[in-house]
């Protein structure tokens, strides 16, 4: 069992260290484009002080719980893209067959595919999130340990979203823009107060579009510790993986037939 564990990470381990000696070949692009993503998280998050420089709170939603959730979301984003970004080119690889060289390798597919590239400008996501938390949101140093779970968790359910809704290729051709519309509303839902939407926009964000789980409920375990919400949030993550991995299986086994 152990042997079979090690493997697999040495496995993993080897292809994050091929994706990662791209960034040291080029390393003041990577620097150009994560400042370039820093300093567009910085902005938008202008937005928002702005917004609750004249009204302080709503519907119980201040500046801070605004920064956390900001911070975790960028964090989240940029560990995905960083590490992962290779979930982008599902539907890409789907259109121009290159999905066959991932397919004849004796292993599972998936890993290799999400692990074949990385995304240099997702370094700025990563830092953003520290400011965020410390910086506006004041968060004490303490509060670090559970943040960095929280925003594990909320990676994982942002990686398992993606690898869903771009492998819709293996049943809609030319998806790939529908999947991008689709990550895009994800940051943008997962990135706004969500006490103020209404039940249907609510149900969609704990379902389809799992923005809740992303955002919302990490926040709310922050601010208070409340065991069942924390379940709901293992389970959440449990289940949006193997829901995506399932729907992935299915796409191959669909594009292998032909």
């Amino acid at each position: 069992m152990m042997k079979f564990f090690f493997s697999r990470f040495d496995y993993i381990a080897a292809l994050l260290r091929a994706n990662f000696r791209a960034h040291h070949a080029d390393i003041r692009r990577t620097l150009l484009l994560s400042g370039f993503m820093f300093a567009q998280n910085l902005m938008f998050f202008m937005v928002w002080v702005v917004f609750f420089d004249s009204i302080s709170q709503v519907k119980g939603w201040r500046l801070g719980d605004v920064a956390l959730m900001c911070g975790i979301v960028a964090a989240a984003i940029g560990l995905i893209m960083f590490a992962a970004d290779g979930v982008c080119a599902i539907a890409l690889k789907v259109q121009d067959g290159s999905m066959d060289g991932f397919l004849t390798q004796p292993r599972h597919p998936l890993p290799a595919l999400l692990l074949s590239r990385s995304n240099a400008a997702s370094v700025g996501d990563m830092i953003s999130g520290p400011v965020f938390w410390f910086a506006f949101a004041d968060a004490p140093l303490s509060q670090l340990p559970a943040i960095l779970g929280l925003t594990l968790l909320s990676a994982v359910i942002f990686l398992s979203a993606l690898v869903a809704f771009y492998s819709l290729a293996f049943w809609l051709q030319h998806s790939g823009r529908f999947s991008d519309q689709l990550f895009e509303m994800l940051i943008i839902f997962s990135s706004i107060p969500q006490h103020a939407q209404s039940m249907s926009t609510k149900l969609v964000m704990f379902s389809v579009l799992p923005a809740g789980f992303i955002g919302l409920l990490p926040v709310s375990l922050l601010h208070r510790f409340d065991g069942l919400q924390f379940l709901m949030l293992i389970g959440a993550t449990i289940a949006y993986a193997v829901i995506a991995v399932g729907i992935f299986n299915a796409g191959v086994k669909r594009y292998v037939r032909g």
